[in-house]
């Protein structure tokens, strides 16, 4: 098996795991917060987060 094959059949992997726990999260019961009210728990405006820098990648 190639390093590249290897690497893809990795990520496949991964993402079935990523899929299996999303589904097992969303088949449960919880109430869940939007970003309105997580902004609004914390007294957090749009414009308090025009400065903050973030970072996506690792």
């Amino acid at each position: 098996m190639s390093p590249q094959s290897y690497c893809e059949m990795m990520e496949e992997y991964e993402d079935a795991l990523l899929a299996a726990e999303a589904a097992k999260r969303l088949s449960q019961k919880v109430e869940y917060a939007d970003h309105e009210d997580v902004m609004k728990k914390f007294g957090l405006s749009e414009a308090d987060l025009d400065d903050v820098e973030v970072n996506l990648e690792q």
